[in-house]
């Protein structure tokens, strides 16, 4: 019967537990919960450079890059992140058609020369205002579905301003645009 003993022993130690009275004022203060990720209408946005930070995302090196929305009106001032592959095994070497070798090449109005192979940085994004499209993430790993209340907005490249130049007259027009 010792099962029973130990049994009835656990109700006995259950019941103490229920009835002790409990003290709130140890709660332990656990800090902040940061704010979401802003969620903005998606279109193309003009954007200053502010950081960027190298970080792992699972497995795979991502380079973040932080861009403040420079647009008037209500979305003005807001942080954006756009997320960037990083090369493997601490190589630096970006493909020509990378991501990041498309950003160099937006924000420097040119592709990159001899010169510049080995000694690209993010320097080349400071002081510019730059045209970027704002995407929704609605999905999050493995692609499974988010909760509308938390997606949020990303910025997903930057966009060539010849491009929009050549295609758009206003702003306006360019607002409601898909970017392939």
């Amino acid at each position: 019967m010792k099962g029973g003993q130990d049994m009835a022993s656990l109700s006995q130690l259950h019941g103490q537990i229920k009835t002790a009275a409990v003290d709130y004022t140890d709660d332990i203060d656990l800090g902040e919960i940061e704010d979401p990720y802003p969620l903005i209408p998606e279109g193309i946005y003009d954007v200053a450079f502010l950081k960027a930070h190298r970080m792992r995302i699972g497995k795979a090196p991502r380079l973040l890059m932080y861009f403040q929305i420079c647009d008037p009106g209500q979305y003005h001032g807001i942080v954006l992140i756009m997320g960037v592959n990083y090369p493997k095994n601490g190589k630096k070497k970006w493909g020509a058609l990378s991501k990041m070798a498309e950003c160099y090449r937006i924000a420097a109005g040119r592709n990159p020369d001899r010169f510049d192979v080995g000694r690209v940085s993010t320097s080349i994004f400071k002081g510019k205002v730059l045209a970027a499209k704002v995407s929704t993430v609605k999905r999050g790993r493995n692609q499974i579905s988010r909760d509308e209340s938390s997606h949020y907005s990303v910025i997903e490249k930057l966009v060539d301003p010849k491009f929009i130049h050549d295609h758009y007259q206003s702003k306006d027009e360019l607002k409601s645009f898909e970017v392939s």
